[in-house]
């Protein structure tokens, strides 16, 4: 159910857009960047999915996390590549809210999580080529629950140990 709403929230977004638009160019034209940082695994990647003026998907990125001032220059850089100078952006990252609030021509708006699921969407449908693509292991969840109960033996005796 939360999937439809994001879905209908973007569809939204570009029919308002296309009724406040007053001309055909593309200067007018105010695309929507969904902009996260996600886990997967080990790894924090970056997501942007920009959506055109209709709703639709136009461009996608996943990279891992370096910098918040290097997710703004991907941000830039899909903007430049699509020629558009104002960009909405939605993010649930508080520190990418405040970066993006610095920046010209881009309109941040910090949304609930349930408004930006579309950037976990897209980690989870391309996670078997990241697992691939950056050497990820995956482990499966009952290996991995064994590790934690493992871990949390071995706190217990150090704090035992040292008391």
């Amino acid at each position: 159910m939360r999937e439809r709403n994001t879905s209908r929230l973007i569809l939204n977004f570009g029919k308002k857009l296309r009724d406040n638009e007053k001309g055909g160019d593309s200067s007018n034209m105010r695309y929507l960047a969904v902009v996260n940082y996600e886990q997967l695994d080990s790894i924090t990647f970056f997501v942007a999915n920009l959506y055109d003026d209709n709703g639709y998907l136009a461009d996608q990125i996943i990279t891992p996390k370096t910098t918040d001032d290097d997710a703004i220059i991907k941000i830039r850089e899909l903007a430049l590549l699509y020629d558009t100078t104002n960009l909405e952006v939605w993010t649930s990252t508080k520190s990418l809210y405040k970066k993006l609030l610095q920046e010209a021509g881009m309109a941040a708006s910090l949304e609930e999580r349930s408004a930006t699921l579309d950037t976990l969407r897209a980690i989870n449908e391309h996670s078997d080529l990241l697992h691939e693509f950056y050497f990820l292991d995956k482990l499966p969840k009952s290996k991995l629950k064994k590790l934690g109960g493992l871990i949390e033996c071995i706190k217990k005796k150090l704090s035992k140990h040292k008391n």
